[in-house]
């Protein structure tokens, strides 16, 4: 807990920092991770040395351009063993798998810290839109274990985890029983639920705030659901891989990059790096020890706004993400 504690307060306290005081956060993490990965993972270490490349090297963000995109089924041919960090005891880790949208879902191993940093930075994104003490949040997403916090058991910040494997009777029971006040929910679930209710979300649950990530909320989608019910909506952008990527604030102007924990890069071979141009998602993962992802192709299509946005925060924007 107090580990935690003072893990999350510095992920706090990143929110307030300049611009380039976040830039040299991410660049030490940075360099830190670009060294992990070529001394403890053997495949990290082949794909740098055949480009000749040293972790002294890769300095800053610009310097990524220099190591080679990896793509999933690259992973995949070099196998379990060469992509796993020296000393990590699969066993003991906690297992994700990729979606599986090209028909071949991809096994990530995590450790109690890879998981403990993506927890906290999806529980300041929370906090960031007004996730409160008492508020009550409903995930309608994927089967996840949902161990009970001790925050949790002195009744703050309730959370219920509602996998799609149930039928949408059970659901929808859940969801009348767990009364949320936010909803998080893929928009592909939600949409099976809310036709089985004729989109009347409020027969179900009256959420003041309803936050959609995974998949692309479609604008009637957004409408229909918004004509029913008077509600905030938001959506959040991630990966199995690499965790939380990016997020909206309230003020509506786009996704704040997880900087500190997650570098992007809008790869457009047209246009390389420049502002408010669509590119291919590639992500280089800050925190993720065991399997590190360095300069992943994710295949999503994002761009990056131009203009930072109003609420202040040093996060840079990109637009909504447009799927694959």
């Amino acid at each position: 807990m107090i580990g935690e504690a003072l893990e999350l307060r510095r992920l706090l306290n990143n929110c307030r920092l300049s611009p380039a005081e976040l830039e040299a956060v991410r660049d030490r993490k940075l360099k830190a991770m670009i060294r992990h990965a070529y001394e403890n993972v053997p495949y990290y270490r082949s794909l740098f040395q055949s480009v000749g490349l040293l972790p002294e090297d890769i300095r800053t963000v610009k310097d990524l351009q220099h190591i080679p995109i990896t793509t999933k089924d690259d992973l995949r041919t070099a196998g379990v063993e060469r992509i796993t960090a020296k000393g990590i005891d699969l066993a003991a880790c906690q297992v994700v798998h990729t979606s599986g949208t090209t028909g071949k879902p991809f096994a990530i191993h995590l450790t109690r810290r890879d998981l403990r940093a993506r927890k906290l930075i999806e529980f300041r994104a929370l906090l960031s839109i007004g996730f409160r003490p008492q508020d009550r949040l409903a995930v309608l997403g994927p089967a996840q274990p949902n161990a009970m916090r001790f925050h949790q058991r002195l009744g703050f910040y309730h959370s219920v985890n509602i996998p799609p494997t149930l039928s949408l009777d059970d659901q929808i029971d859940l969801l009348k029983l767990s009364r949320p006040t936010i909803l998080w929910a893929y928009p592909t679930v939600l949409k099976a639920l809310l036709c089985k209710v004729n989109y009347h979300l409020d027969t179900v649950a009256c959420p003041r705030m309803l936050i959609t990530s995974a998949e692309v909320c479609d604008d009637m989608l957004k409408a229909r659901i918004q004509g029913n019910l008077k509600i905030e909506m938001l959506n959040f952008y991630a990966a199995n891989e690499v965790g939380r990527i990016a997020a909206e604030c309230l003020a509506h102007e786009g996704l704040h990059v997880n900087e500190d924990h997650v570098i992007l890069e809008c790869v457009n071979s047209m246009h390389p790096a420049e502002p408010g141009v669509s590119g291919e998602a590639v992500v280089t993962s800050l925190t993720a020890l065991a399997q590190p992802f360095i300069r992943y192709r994710l295949g999503d299509v994002c761009k990056f706004t131009e203009k930072p946005c109003s609420c202040g925060s040093p996060f840079p924007l990109i637009s909504p993400p447009l799927g694959r």
